[in-house]
C-alpha cells in the first residue's frame, strides 16, 4: 500500500515542480541539483527535464509493484516486510534516477 502511494506521490510532486523549475535559473532549493546540474543553464535545464521524465517512465513500475505488493499484503498478512520493500524501491528509483542523469550529464 506504501508503494503505490509513494508512485502517486512521487509523480504528482514531479510532475508540478517540472511546470515550474523549467522556467527558472539553478537554485539551491528545488529540483534535480548536483555538482554537474548547476555547472550552467544548460545543464540545469537538461538535468530537470530529463529526470522528471525518467521519474514519470519509473513511476507507473511502482505502482505496478505497488498493487502485486498490496494483493500479497492482503492474502498474506505481510505488512511490514511490504513496507521494507517500499522504502527499497524508493531508495533504488532515486539511485536510478541518480546514475541516468549524471550519465547524460557527462555528455553535455
Amino acid at each position: 500500500m506504501i508503494t503505490i502511494i509513494m508512485a502517486i506521490a512521487l509523480y504528482i510532486i514531479v510532475t508540478l515542480l517540472y511546470k515550474t523549475i523549467l522556467t527558472e535559473k539553478p537554485n539551491y532549493f528545488a529540483g534535480y541539483r548536483t555538482p554537474r546540474s548547476l555547472q550552467s543553464e544548460k545543464h540545469w535545464q537538461f538535468a530537470q527535464e530529463y529526470s522528471t521524465k525518467l521519474i514519470q517512465k519509473l513511476c507507473p513500475i511502482l505502482l505496478i509493484i505497488g498493487i502485486i505488493q498490496l494483493v500479497i499484503e492482503i492474502a498474506l498478512g505481510y505488512e511490514e516486510q511490504s513496507s521494507i520493500v517500499s522504502v527499497i524501491l524508493l531508495f533504488i528509483t532515486v539511485i536510478i534516477v541518480y546514475i541516468k542523469t549524471e550519465g547524460r550529464l557527462k555528455k553535455l
